[in-house]
């Protein structure tokens, strides 16, 4: 896309923005994410999934379901599928033609960000943590839809929670998608991030992220942290 064409696309004030945050992850590897809470209403999953396109299907998967599946090209390994624990995370994945062309795992407790951070997934909420969908095969509508079959499968199981999940401050494609109802729309609440100082990544997190408990810290941060209402 030309630099004329993103201006245009996200406005003048955001193409600078991303500039400046691209500068700022070369020079000090600053990243920033905004934090969400889905809205999860039930009453909405149904007129909102959508139909799948002709000739995909989509299914919760185990490790047995993916691991003849597993490549660098999606990356997915034997050894990631073998340490997912499977009773408090989930896998909903789309196939065209017996082929896997996209995936989406969702977690309940601590999770990988990098190799040297996590982030915290507070009781009560789930997390989409790992995601993948083929280059062919985007908009498609892919990874709205198993998003749906998450959710689905969750109110099934009859879990009391709701999505908590972040999104890059410069991806616009995510952040400025189309209306929705207010009351299915997802809520910010809060930021977090890092930089990098000599190779070491240095976590930081808002005030609300840190309160509803969503927040990025170092895989040896293994400190007890308690909250009030």
């Amino acid at each position: 896309m030309s630099t004329r064409q993103t201006r245009h696309d996200w406005g003048k004030h955001r193409y600078f923005l991303a500039a400046l945050m691209r500068t700022l992850r070369r020079a000090i590897g600053l990243r920033f994410n905004y934090v969400f809470v889905g809205s999860d209403r039930p009453d909405f999953l149904d007129a909102n999934q959508g139909a799948l396109a002709q000739g995909y299907t989509s299914q919760l998967c185990t490790k047995s379901d993916l691991v003849d599946h597993a490549s660098p090209d999606n990356m997915l390994t034997e050894a990631f599928l073998a340490e997912v624990n499977w009773e408090i995370h989930d896998c909903a994945a789309a196939f065209c033609e017996g082929k896997l062309v996209a995936y989406k795992f969702a977690a309940r407790k601590r999770v990988r960000l990098t190799e040297q951070l996590d982030v915290i997934v507070p009781t009560g909420f789930r997390t989409t943590y790992k995601a993948w969908t083929h280059p062919d095969h985007r908009q498609n509508n892919l990874s709205y839809h198993l998003s749906h079959v998450l959710h689905k499968h969750c109110h099934a199981k009859k879990f009391r929670e709701r999505t908590i999940f972040y999104i890059e401050s410069t991806n616009y494609a995510s952040l400025l998608h189309g209306y929705l109802d207010p009351r299915q729309a997802s809520l910010r609440m809060g930021y977090f991030g890092w930089i990098s100082v000599f190779g070491r990544q240095i976590p930081f997190n808002s005030r609300w992220a840190k309160r509803i408990g969503y927040y990025a810290l170092r895989k040896d941060d293994t400190r007890t942290r308690y909250y009030a209402n």
